[in-house]
């Protein structure tokens, strides 16, 4: 009896000897899972102010490795268009375009996710509140300038959006502070995500 149980006690070892490195190993692989993943989230959006001589679209890509946690790049363009008359002649009208770009970080607490970076070619940073299964956002984006190049040295954007499956509709201030009215927009735009990246590259590459 006791020689077995001896034999018992020498076999039964390995195994708790094994416990700690077989939870490390768990443990290394559960940190790992996250960057086997990468989502990419695509936003396209396009937007109207109240004058009716500016609009705007914008496309953002966003590169989740973790669901916590991703990158963001976008870019912008907002049109112009301005009426001129001379004595004699007729009205005609003029049009311009200018593009920014923009890439920031994102970290996610809950319903809540912080940003920051480059928004608009002027470094800024952003709250956003997130509920519902992120279908509906109100966003708080402060950057340094202005995406026009004009004058103001400072901009706080203001706006939510609402979405229903793919699409959705936004409203909002692009300058709360320096032209709530003249700034004041309504858009809409598409959401759309690839849940995994890696996989389908390598459904492709197959």
């Amino acid at each position: 009896m006791v020689l077995a149980a001896g034999v018992a006690g020498l076999i039964a070892s390995p195994a708790r000897g094994e416990s700690p490195a077989r939870e490390t190993i768990e443990g290394l692989k559960e940190l790992a899972a996250p960057a086997s993943h990468v989502e990419v989230r695509f936003d396209l959006g396009v937007l109207s102010t109240f004058r009716s001589d500016a609009s705007g679209a914008e496309l953002r890509v966003e590169i989740a490795t973790r669901p916590d946690f991703w990158y963001g790049l976008g870019v912008s363009t907002i049109g112009t268009a301005a009426m001129a008359a001379t004595q004699g002649e007729p009205t005609s009208a003029s049009s311009s375009n200018s593009y920014t770009l923009s890439a920031r970080l994102f970290k996610r607490i809950g319903p809540v996710v912080l940003s920051a970076g480059v928004v608009d070619n002027h470094g800024g940073a952003g709250f956003e509140f997130r509920g519902f299964e992120d279908h509906v956002r109100f966003e708080v984006l402060g950057t340094t300038g202005s995406p026009t190049g004009g004058g103001a040295t400072a901009r706080l954007r203001v706006g939510g959006s609402v979405q229903w499956y793919f699409v959705y509709a936004q409203a909002g201030l692009l300058d709360a502070v320096g032209g709530p009215l003249a700034s004041a927009y309504i858009g809409g735009g598409l959401r759309w995500s690839d849940p995994d990246l890696l996989g389908t590259l390598w459904w492709l590459r197959h």
